[in-house]
């Protein structure tokens, strides 16, 4: 399985189209779980946006506008948590500036070339459909902490989802995302 690259984007392919939770991450969240709807266009840039009242595609089951999007603007996550969880939803949403100002410097995909890098991150988002994300463990600290995951994604109908454990470290008092070790699902 490829590691996916650091940025989750655009898995709508045209303008105005509703995307929901598969099937399979209504699973994962349970049978009480309400498919989240999220009305998206694509933006100039490719990005998807999101309307005010669309859930965030973290899948925390809360508003965009209340989740992620603060993190997506400039406001800095307070703990590695919410930091992992918006890296996720930028994937999702075709946010590659983001995941690249999110990455340590000294993580093993890091790239100088911003550009190269961005366009490997939209390239990877608009093939990826991004169907549930499941917080396995956080282990929280001052200076660094770590994040178990299972990211449900499809790419050609393909299931590429993975679990990874992923490092962070605070550096002059930002999380960044450091290290990840991905394993595949069975």
């Amino acid at each position: 399985m490829p590691h996916p690259p650091t940025s989750l984007g655009a898995f709508c392919r045209q303008a105005r189209l509703r995307c929901q939770l598969s099937l399979r991450a209504v699973a994962v969240f349970g049978a009480s779980a309400r498919p989240a709807i999220l009305s998206m266009y694509r933006g100039r840039e490719g990005e998807i946006r999101v309307k005010k009242f669309d859930r965030c595609a973290c899948h925390s089951k809360v508003l965009y506008h209340k989740c992620c999007q603060p993190f997506h603007e400039g406001k800095d996550p307070e703990n590695a948590l919410q930091l992992m969880r918006s890296r996720y939803a930028a994937y999702a949403l075709n946010l590659p500036s983001y995941i690249m100002e999110s990455t340590h410097p000294e993580y093993r995909d890091f790239k100088t070339d911003r550009a190269r890098w961005k366009k490997e991150l939209e390239a990877f988002s608009q093939a990826t459909k991004f169907d549930g994300l499941r917080i396995v463990e956080f282990t929280d600290g001052e200076l660094t902490a770590t994040v178990t995951f299972i990211a449900y994604l499809r790419q050609n109908n393909t299931d590429i989802s993975f679990s990874e454990k992923s490092g962070f470290e605070k550096q002059s008092g930002r999380w960044l995302y450091k290290s990840g070790e991905v394993t595949e699902l069975s």
